[in-house]
């Protein structure tokens, strides 16, 4: 009786080892293997790949290209009567510049900033923007960005090395980046310097 009991737990311990080197070889074999997405249909037995899933681009290899280059936006801006009476003695004009990609989850933002030249009621500023955006390609697809600016005018008694904070900002106005064509904009070729002329007033 012991004998056959020995046997029989000598014997679960082959096939036990057995399984395991399947369940090992299988999944070898799926590691080595793509997996496809798909279903069975319950009625038929036959098995339907995912088309949709088969076209995304996750789906193959993906290629990718590197959009770079410069974006100077110009802002005139007017300085009010109303905003000059407030204006102490030593005050700055500051321009920011924020801009964003929309690229099917490849998302970039860039912002750049640049002091205004002021003359008179005028003040003149140019912010240079560089920008380095790597972007999928995919047929058909075209890449957009778009971008807004800030004009402010403060007065920090310590000078340039005093931050800029809601309790020195005299004046500010902000806006959407745009042109003729509108304020979003495609994906200018590699290595362009794309211009903008812009007016505010504050």
């Amino acid at each position: 009786m012991r004998l056959s009991k020995l046997v029989a737990v000598a014997a679960a311990g082959i096939v036990l080892a057995g399984t395991a080197a399947a369940i090992a070889q299988s999944s070898n074999l799926i590691e080595k293997h793509d997996r496809v997405n798909g279903y069975v249909d319950p009625r038929t037995g036959v098995f339907h790949q995912d088309s949709q899933i088969a076209a995304t681009p996750e789906a193959s290899a993906l290629t990718f290209k590197t959009n770079a280059g410069i974006i100077s936006v110009t802002i005139t801006t007017t300085i009010s009567a109303d905003t000059a009476k407030i204006l102490p003695k030593g005050y700055t004009i500051l321009c920011d510049l924020n801009v964003a990609t929309v690229s099917d989850g490849y998302t970039y933002s860039e912002v750049a900033a640049a002091p205004a030249t002021v003359s008179g009621e005028t003040a003149t500023c140019t912010v240079n923007l560089p920008y380095s955006w790597t972007t999928p390609v995919v047929t058909g697809t075209t890449y957009y960005y778009g971008g807004t600016y800030k004009v402010t005018a403060s007065y920090a008694p310590g000078g340039d090395t005093q931050a800029l904070t809601d309790f020195n900002v005299i004046r500010q106005t902000t806006g959407v980046l745009y042109n003729t064509t509108g304020n979003v904009f495609a994906f200018p070729a590699t290595g362009t310097a794309t211009a903008f002329k812009l007016d505010a007033t504050i």
